[in-house]
């Protein structure tokens, strides 16, 4: 796929944002954003508050959050000649950590990279667009976890355009997170508060949980192998026994968030019904596919052309979706990670 045609199936999803509309920095409580409301019926489209968001369920409603939680994964090294890199350590294979890093082409085979602790790593090669080092110091995947949440910083997205901070450790996390390997926060489940949580169980609806480890697979950047092979980068997921069982009966299914949509509905491809255990998936999907493992969609508001947006597409169509994200941008609603959020459901 070339340049012209790589642009030509990316234009339909793309839009203008003000930079002034994105979020960078979290409100001082979580449920305090605000929220747009879309009924993908009637496509009407109005304003509440996420606070309110339990008006919108019934008892036979089922709130699908992913419990992954973020991890500290971004690590500040240095080079022998004193240079400065940031790498996000991305995965672990066979004692060797594939990261990405801003000014890559500056790095070089066989040069050390240290962290303040005395840690050291080598450069020993590339794959695609990661680079490879090889510890000194070799760790269980546990011990690693350990090590990142004592000494890494918060993998704030590059577009907040700043360092991470206290606030963030706790902020870029959900209340219910408890699997940690993200590398990005479900940032749909940010605005929950545990309170928030409890109204809703009160009122009857249900909230059941999943796990799909976010990677690059949900926040690369598109390019035209992408659609070329009709995929993202894969990821992992784990759907509980109870979720299964919950979800056979009747009732509307609400993903909170697209990576909760993403394992859904690749899970539902798969076995023609939502089936518990451990599995992967590079699924991409943009319109004219269509959903139909859920009916409800929890969401913030994502980057222009990029897969997350057109997965929502997929979900509610692009037409109703664009004409949302203006109304968002006209009524001057925050974007991205710590920005506001949007319900789309039927008939409300």
């Amino acid at each position: 796929m070339d340049q012209a045609e790589f642009e030509k199936q990316i234009e339909p999803f793309t839009f203008d944002l003000p930079d002034s509309l994105i979020a960078r920095q979290p409100l001082g409580e979580r449920d305090l954003s605000r929220l747009l409301v879309v009924d993908s019926a009637s496509g009407k489209i109005f304003e509440s508050s996420f606070r309110a968001i339990p008006d919108f369920f019934n008892s036979s409603d089922r709130l699908i959050l992913n419990r992954t939680r973020v991890s500290f994964r971004r690590l500040a090294l240095l080079r022998t000649d004193g240079k400065s890199f940031k790498p996000l350590f991305v995965a672990f294979e066979n004692g060797i950590w594939r990261v990405m890093v801003y000014g890559a082409g500056k790095l070089r085979e066989g040069q050390i990279l240290a962290h303040a602790t005395g840690e050291e790593f080598e450069i020993i090669g590339r794959i695609e667009e990661f680079v490879l080092l090889k510890p000194r110091n070799q760790r269980a995947n546990r011990e690693w976890e350990e090590f990142f949440e004592a000494n890494g910083e918060v993998p704030l997205p590059p577009y907040m355009g700043r360092d991470d901070d206290s606030m963030d450790r706790t902020r870029y996390r959900t209340v219910f997170g408890n699997d940690p390997g993200s590398l990005a926060a479900p940032t749909a489940g940010l605005h929950f508060t545990q309170s928030l949580l409890d109204e809703i169980r009160r009122r009857g609806a249900q909230t059941l949980s999943l796990s799909l480890t976010i990677g690059t697979g949900t926040f690369a950047p598109l390019k035209p192998w992408n659609f070329e092979r009709k995929a993202l980068h894969t990821e992992s997921y784990n759907i509980p026994e109870t979720t299964a069982f919950e979800l056979e009966t009747p009732g509307r299914n609400i993903a909170v968030g697209t990576t909760s949509l993403r394992s859904l509905e690749s899970n539902w491809r798969a076995f023609s019904r939502i089936t518990a255990g451990e599995f992967s998936t590079d699924l991409f999907l943009f319109p004219p596919d269509r959903i139909t493992s859920v009916q409800g969609l929890i969401t913030n508001f994502h980057l222009p052309a990029s897969s997350l947006f057109m997965l929502v597409c997929s979900f509610a169509g692009t037409e109703l979706m664009q004409r949302a994200y203006a109304y968002a941008i006209n009524h001057k609603f925050r974007f991205y990670s710590y920005g506001d959020a949007m319900l789309i459901l039927p008939g409300i």
